[in-house]
């Protein structure tokens, strides 16, 4: 019933499964050949098969047709993802010879350096740039020329930590390098006329209309992300502020943005409605302005998959054809996963979509349940209830990825919309009247004074008791049987059928089987883990329900090393660790630690530093941890161990030294700044 009421997803079903199919599978040219052949075959076969109406030849040009959009799906993503005919595993660029390089997106400046994005042999780069005057005045659509080495992104050092390197590889990207003033030289300033960098240049112009017009620090910060999308510049303790709070969608671009946009624009437009021509021009015109903001916002994928819904119901005004949501929702997700269908695995893209299907589903629904009288009670509800349904339908992907749930959302958006409406009206305006600067001036402390506000109230829900619930452990398998459990929940309570309930109490009893199992497995497995994180040393204990960390530095979960490192490997096998200092004796459940010594199921593991290294002569352990780079290396021919761990403090050069010595006592060496994680599991 749903294919019969919604054709386009005849379509982009087999095409999400074809870009599953092309994304997890390796790369392989015999398949992709095949996959080829059977397109073509597939296309023949629809089109000689669609003059024919009996019932088998049309189930039969139906599963051809599928078919030939999942083979698609398959090609099209195994193309953009893994690259087969880029050469991504070695660098062909000698440092004696220079190529030319064009910057393709904006400059990031950071705390030591710059970050471009570059194109070199039409292959995208990252490049790192030494911070100074002259690498500052880069921007994008500048030509220079570099002889800087290439290499492959690292991958995740750490168990279960954030990829980088798949992240980079969804763009395109899968080679970075570094070079300092030497290694390059600016031959060609960017080409004024491209569209692109005109949209670039247009955010920039009205970002310095902001600052001038008096708006700095944290409220130029959030004007600058709610109206602009720019949201490079903010401080990471406020963006955490607004995530905590449950609102941090105000701070991108996204379709209530764009939604905003073209109501004034047809407001403004509302005289040409009185003829037909003057309508075609007013719905061309609404066109250019949704899609010339949605390029000076940056493009995200929430501003596109809102520009692109606006375009097909302005279509359908001009072809005097009625839009149906749900037909705009799929016909635009499935043109956008053909341009580019890795945006399927985009978070704010997956979020974007989710949110809006949440809302379109079941804000009606929870909008009946109360019906105020009076217009106030009625626009607060209203708000009430876009919240609610937004939040049922992407709070299970928000734990897997965030491992957190915003207590106070619902008052947070209550407080927090209306003020983010008015903040990007006032930008709006303050942009229109930069030519008046008496004026601008005006409307620009009053903007400032409007975002201080708003900082201010998600600031004071943050510090409420119990505003955020952490540290929840979600697999993407609970996550999965989440919204199916959601969607039973919906269909038993719309169409009360006996099939619909035994579905939800099935999802409910598989949630909790899954549960009791992922816990029955974390109680009996044992794990040592000590990670690599530079400039600190953390080691993870796990025995069963009990765990350790010690460390010289980080001493609870907050600390930003610890949450990049090792806090979504804690949250996979819900451990609540106790943290330890290196210089303190503890006594647990298969471990105690006294002085540098630890032992641990069964295993004994060394702590060496300057002032012990001459403790542990003749002493047999399993493992000595190296953790200062001033240790002899000399001292392990007195020492008897299996294995010399060296921690990611420890200099390149050093650990060349400690290889050699290593290797002349026939010990195992094992480098945490070029292996990773050092990890070793009780089997």
């Amino acid at each position: 019933m749903l294919l019969h009421n919604f054709p386009v997803l005849k379509l982009l079903i087999p095409y999400i499964l074809g870009v599953f199919c092309g994304y997890f599978t390796l790369f392989d040219p015999k398949i992709a050949f095949l996959a080829f052949l059977l397109q073509i075959l597939a296309t023949v076969m629809v089109l000689f098969l669609r003059k024919k109406i009996d019932f088998w030849a049309q189930k039969g040009v139906g599963l051809l047709f599928s078919l030939s959009f999942l083979l698609a799906g398959y090609l099209i993503t195994t193309f953009d993802y893994h690259h087969p005919f880029q050469n991504t595993d070695s660098e062909n660029i000698n440092t004696s010879d220079f190529k030319m390089a064009e910057i393709v997106e904006p400059i990031q400046e950071r705390e030591k350096s710059i970050k471009l994005i570059v194109k070199i042999q039409n292959q995208n780069r990252l490049l790192y740039l030494k911070k100074d005057p002259k690498s500052r005045q880069l921007k994008a659509g500048d030509r220079i020329e570099t002889n800087v080495v290439f290499k492959p992104i690292a991958a995740p050092k750490n168990p279960d930590s954030f990829d980088y390197k798949k992240m980079m590889a969804r763009k395109g990207i899968c080679l970075s390098g570094y070079g300092d003033s030497t290694q390059w030289k600016k031959v060609k300033s960017g080409n004024p006329f491209r569209l692109k960098w005109i949209a670039y240049n247009i955010q920039q112009k009205w970002s310095q209309i902001l600052q001038k017009n008096g708006l700095k620090g944290s409220e130029y910060q959030v004007a600058a992300a709610i109206l602009l999308g720019n949201d490079d510049t903010m401080e990471p303790e406020l963006k955490a502020q607004y995530s905590n709070a449950g609102v941090s969608h105000i701070l991108s671009v996204s379709g209530m943005h764009v939604g905003i946009i073209f109501m004034i624009i047809n407001v403004l437009l509302a005289p040409l409605d009185q003829y037909r021509k003057s309508r075609f021009l007013k719905a061309v015109i609404l066109l250019l302005v949704i899609w010339i903001y949605a390029a000076i916002t940056g493009l995200s994928p929430s501003v596109i998959r809102s520009a692109t819904m606006f375009s097909f119901v302005l279509i359908g005004e001009i072809l005097k054809r009625k839009t149906n949501i749900f037909q705009s929702l799929f016909a635009s997700l499935f043109i956008l996963l053909i341009i580019n269908p890795l945006l399927l695995f985009d978070l704010g893209f997956q979020l974007s979509y989710l949110a809006l299907f949440g809302i379109v589903i079941f804000q009606k629904p929870i909008g009946a349940l109360w019906n105020p009288k009076t217009k106030i009670g009625a626009y607060f509800w209203s708000l009430c209830s876009v919240s609610i349904a937004a939040q049922i339908s992407t709070f299970p992907i928000s734990i897997y990825y965030f491992h957190q749930f915003p207590n106070y959302f619902l008052l947070a958006n209550l407080l927090v919309i209306f003020l983010s409406f008015c903040v990007m009206i006032g930008g709006i305006v303050v942009i229109v009247f930069s030519f008046i600067p008496a004026i601008s001036e005006i409307l620009g402390w009053l903007l400032t004074y409007l975002v201080r506000l708003m900082n201010q109230i998600i600031e004071w829900i943050q510090n409420l008791p119990g505003s955020v619930t952490e540290h929840i452990s979600c697999s993407f398998l609970q996550m999965v049987i989440l919204y199916i459990l959601i969607f039973f929940a919906y269909t038993t309570l719309t169409w009360k059928t006996k099939f619909y309930f035994f579905g939800f109490l099935i999802s409910i009893i598989c949630l909790l089987l899954l549960s009791n199992v992922q816990h029955f497995n974390n109680q009996n497995r044992s794990e040592l883990v000590i990670f690599s994180i530079p400039n600190s040393n953390l080691i993870l204990f796990q025995s069963g329900k009990n765990s350790y960390i010690v460390s010289d530095s980080i001493m609870d979960r907050k600390d930003p090393k610890f949450k990049f490192s090792a806090e979504t490997h804690l949250l996979k096998y819900q451990m609540n660790p106790q943290f330890i200092s290196m210089n303190e004796d503890t006594k647990g459940v298969n471990f105690n630690k006294k002085g540098a010594l630890i032992c641990f199921q069964g295993k004994l593991l060394g702590l060496v530093t300057q002032k012990n290294q001459e403790c542990w002569k003749s002493t047999a352990l399993d493992y000595f941890f190296i953790s200062e780079n001033n240790i002899d290396p000399n001292i392990i021919k007195q020492m008897k161990c299996k294995t010399v761990i060296l921690s990611d403090n420890i200099r390149i050069s050093q650990v060349q030294k400690w290889k050699r010595e290593t290797e002349n006592q026939k010990m195992e060496l094992y480098a945490l700044k070029e292996q990773g994680a050092f990890i070793w599991k009780e089997e």
